[in-house]
């Protein structure tokens, strides 16, 4: 129950001790024993612990820190290197330089993803050659479902230019 209160101190700092106390033995009443049960409760919950504005907060605040608590982890081989990446886009940036500096052939899994991203978003197409796993007799310079994507795109994209309601 200490980490609960921890972390309703880092979402409602402005609370007096007797407000919460108040509110923790309230939050232990209705069942809360972690802080994943906090997203649970409901300003309905608490109203004869905090004013009701207050209790419209405290639920804000709990999913405010949900939100911004999310933590992406990167590894190589094992090895952890970077354990506070807080942006999805960010972590997926890491990921992809990882590989391409590295020089390791992008898993089965992220070929697709990390060679769309190689060739569309950081503009590096080389001449021949993919990081991804090649398959069967034929060889792409590019997968040819990325390369669907990229020409549906460019596609889309042209017709937005040509389109009358185009901003």
């Amino acid at each position: 129950m200490e980490l609960v209160k921890n972390y309703v101190k880092k979402a409602m700092p402005s609370l007096s001790s007797d407000q919460m106390d108040t509110l923790m033995a309230k939050l232990e009443e209705l069942g809360v024993l972690s802080v994943d049960d906090l997203s649970l409760v409901d300003p309905e919950d608490i109203k004869d612990t905090l004013p009701f504005i207050q209790c419209k907060r405290f639920v804000r605040a709990v999913k405010a820190l949900e939100a911004g608590d999310q933590q992406f982890k990167i590894a190589v081989d094992g090895l952890l290197v970077n354990d506070h990446i807080t942006s999805p886009i960010v972590a997926l940036s890491y990921v992809f330089s990882m590989f391409y500096v590295c020089n390791v052939q992008y898993p089965p899994e992220m070929a697709f993803t990390l060679e769309f991203m190689q060739r569309v978003f950081f503009g590096i197409n080389p001449e021949r050659g993919s990081k991804a796993e090649k398959k069967g007799k034929k060889r792409h310079f590019i997968p040819p479902q990325v390369w669907k994507l990229v020409s549906q795109l460019k596609e889309f994209e042209c017709k937005q230019k040509e389109s009358e309601w185009a901003f």
